[in-house]
């Protein structure tokens, strides 16, 4: 009949009679394919939602595939965007680029200006064609509620 060890040991500390506590270690989980991580019915999902009612168990496999050869490509681009800026850290606004040189542009994480409109004059043009939409955009909601007002007061409608 065998024990199990002590919560902690005490081993020689360097030559010295002294001890040092050392702890039971940790199991750590080694990582070896994450693409497995899109589990099943995750793909499935993802099928569900373009119209797909039944899938064949091989589909599974090369979807992951499939994924895994596109995030090469979106992750060496945008490695080559923070490699040019003299970055180690990739950052989102390199995901952003490299997701636009693949065709698939992607909004919502910062101003996406691409390098090439990066003289002052480019800038400003965008900046002013944003303040001509805006105003455009206030305008027309303007007429619309004139247009609402105006039509109150002929049927003679009483907002309370």
């Amino acid at each position: 009949m065998s024990t199990s060890p002590p919560a902690i040991w005490t081993q020689p500390f360097g030559g010295c009679r002294a001890t040092m506590p050392v702890g039971r270690r940790r199991h750590v989980k080694v990582l070896r394919d994450n693409i497995r991580g899109i589990t099943k019915p995750a793909i499935r999902r993802l099928a569900r939602r373009g119209g797909v009612a039944r899938i064949s168990t091989d589909i599974y496999d090369e979807t992951r595939q499939t994924i895994r050869e596109y995030l090469k490509k979106v992750l060496k681009l945008a490695i080559e965007f923070a490699v040019h800026a003299g970055r180690k850290t990739l950052t989102t606004i390199d995901v952003v680029y490299a997701l636009k040189r693949l065709g698939r542009t992607l909004y919502g994480f910062g101003d996406l200006v691409w390098p090439s409109a990066s003289s002052p004059s480019q800038k400003n043009k965008v900046k002013e064609r944003r303040l001509a939409q805006e105003t455009e955009q206030r305008q027309a909601l303007a007429n619309i509620i004139e247009q609402g007002d105006q039509l109150q007061q002929r049927m003679k409608i009483e907002v309370y």
